[in-house]
């Protein structure tokens, strides 16, 4: 068995959430930036006006798609943000426990 130590350091998992929330910020102004945006018969020419529907179709399924990741970058920010609340709560549960026992068994009174 390794003798390495798994820490956790719920500050820096909290600095990561904010990086994550700002990333999903970012992907949903390019995704309202991308909806906002329409071809229109002349975009590519007389010769080529036929193409304008189906580019705005793939259009709307690549703007489906960011959406999708600025969401799952969004919930993946506020998993983060509870693992590190759900780390130090624990940790000061244990901590607050532990410091019971020492107490009963030492028969002084620890703070």
């Amino acid at each position: 068995m390794s003798s390495d130590r798994i820490q956790v350091d719920p500050d820096l998992l909290r600095q990561h959430a904010q990086k994550i929330t700002a990333l999903s910020h970012d992907v949903g102004q390019a995704t309202s930036a991308a909806a906002h945006v329409a071809l229109g018969g002349r975009a590519f020419g007389v010769m080529c006006s036929f193409a304008a529907a189906p580019t705005t179709l793939l259009g709307l399924g690549a703007v489906g798609a960011v959406s999708a990741v600025e969401r799952a970058l969004a919930r993946a920010a506020s998993a983060a943000m509870q693992m590190a609340d759900d780390f130090e709560n624990l940790e000061n549960r244990y901590v607050q426990e532990l410091e019971t026992l020492r107490a009963e068994i030492d028969g002084g009174v620890y703070v």
